[in-house]
């Protein structure tokens, strides 16, 4: 949809831009982040479907210890993430992380996470909340996942560019070494 490529533009525009993803994916809440690789702490993010508390506290400290996302790091090539993966129900009962997670999350127990593709080799992921009421991730979901991944790929991979273009042109111009 067009309100993708409206958002590389203007990152306030990403909250409803997720709001259009979780109507078409058919869950409750989204969460498009990216990591920095040296503290593994969340260095942008925009959401929708999720408490603010929730998100503050997963940014902040959280994802250090999210087995999510372990399970992304531990397996790069998978480009779809879920629980299952890495876990069952027995283990999800039993986990604080799990537990901090429904809690602060408002009945969040589930996902369906996308690895996201961006320049300099940053890190993200795209993540679709799913309410114990939910269930899990069905088919029908993470096809429709893969079928929006590679517009949301490059809804922010325009962003990283005009950004970047941004950051150049205010910046005043660089005098080579020969000229100094």
């Amino acid at each position: 949809s067009g309100v993708h490529f409206e958002a590389a533009a203007d990152a306030q525009l990403w909250p409803a831009a997720l709001r259009q993803l979780v109507a078409f994916v058919g869950n409750s809440g989204s969460h498009l982040f990216l990591l920095d690789r040296a503290t593994g702490l969340v260095t942008h993010d925009a959401y929708f479907g999720m408490p603010d508390v929730l998100m503050s506290e997963y940014d902040t400290g959280h994802v250090l210890q999210c087995p999510r996302v372990r399970n992304a790091r531990a397996h790069p090539q998978r480009s779809i993430l879920y629980d299952y993966q890495h876990t069952d129900e027995r283990e999800i009962d039993r986990s604080d992380y799990y537990h901090w997670l429904q809690s602060r999350g408002d009945g969040i127990r589930y996902y369906l996470g996308a690895r996201l593709s961006l320049l300099n080799d940053a890190q993200g992921f795209l993540s679709f909340a799913f309410r114990k009421s939910e269930g899990h991730a069905q088919s029908r979901h993470i096809r429709r996942v893969r079928r929006i991944l590679p517009h949301v790929n490059r809804a922010i991979q325009i962003g990283q560019r005009l950004g970047a273009s941004r950051v150049a042109a205010a910046s005043p111009p660089c005098r080579s070494r020969s000229q100094a």
